[in-house]
């Protein structure tokens, strides 16, 4: 090589080799900007999750699921209070009904997964996607001393994330749809189909999702389902 070609490479490589560098050192501050920015907002009462990582989308669900917050037992109680008593299936009608008809679907950001918090989600008007959906819902059931479960549903490309409500066994079943015709039939003159699932132990469970307008719609169409039990701390994977 020629003395004059590499005095042409050094003059080039002296250019190249700092932009390089500066463009690194760019893709660094994003990411860390970004990492902060996560940061701030889970100190606002959001969580985020790894998508593949299931324990930490299980302690995100369950520190999300501030049932005992005094924002979600405040607003549990007043709404539950309309059917003053012990816990019941009424209380919880209503409960679904002022969730579902008052919430406003907004997407989280593309950088990342957010959770909110069931009070952060009371707080701001019921505002959310379906995992903040389903985390308010399911809080606010806890909160009168129900028992729920979030369950993420996936297809292909496709998930969706939902609540379940525990009913109980084949007479729990019945009562609780006797109780759903009586308040919703009306609504569906060709007649109410109400959509259970049935756990290892034989008990029923209530889909609580947003798809119809009363409980026990239809259910999200998934291949795998992951159901997270946030009160016990344990989750477990079901595939079709």
């Amino acid at each position: 090589m020629r003395r004059t070609d590499k005095k042409y490479l050094h003059r080039i490589a002296i250019v190249i080799i700092p932009l390089i560098l500066f463009f690194w050192a760019l893709k660094v501050y994003a990411d860390y900007s970004e990492d902060v920015e996560v940061r701030r907002l889970m100190g606002q009462r959001i969580s985020y999750y790894k998508t593949n990582d299931l324990e930490n989308r299980l302690q995100v669900y369950k520190t999300a699921s501030d049932f005992k917050h005094p924002i979600t037992r405040k607003f549990a109680l007043n709404l539950a209070s309309r059917n003053a008593g012990s816990y019941n299936l009424r209380q919880v009608f209503t409960i679904y009904d002022e969730v579902l008809n008052k919430w406003q679907y907004v997407n989280d950001p593309s950088s990342a997964e957010l959770i909110a918090k069931a009070s952060f989600s009371i707080e701001t008007g019921l505002k959310g996607d379906c995992d903040d959906f389903a985390v308010t819902l399911s809080s606010l059931i806890q909160a009168i001393g129900g028992k729920t479960r979030i369950v993420n549903g996936f297809k292909k490309n496709a998930s969706h994330a939902y609540t379940e409500l525990f009913i109980g066994d084949l007479s729990k079943k019945q009562e609780a749809s006797y109780l759903i015709h009586k308040r919703y039939g009306r609504n569906y003159p060709k007649g109410l189909v109400i959509h259970y699932s049935q756990d290892s132990a034989g008990n029923y469970w209530l889909n609580l999702d947003w798809n119809t307008k009363h409980p026990g719609g239809k259910y999200f169409e998934a291949n795998k389902q992951l159901i997270f039990y946030t009160s016990e701390g344990k989750y477990e994977l079901k595939k079709k």
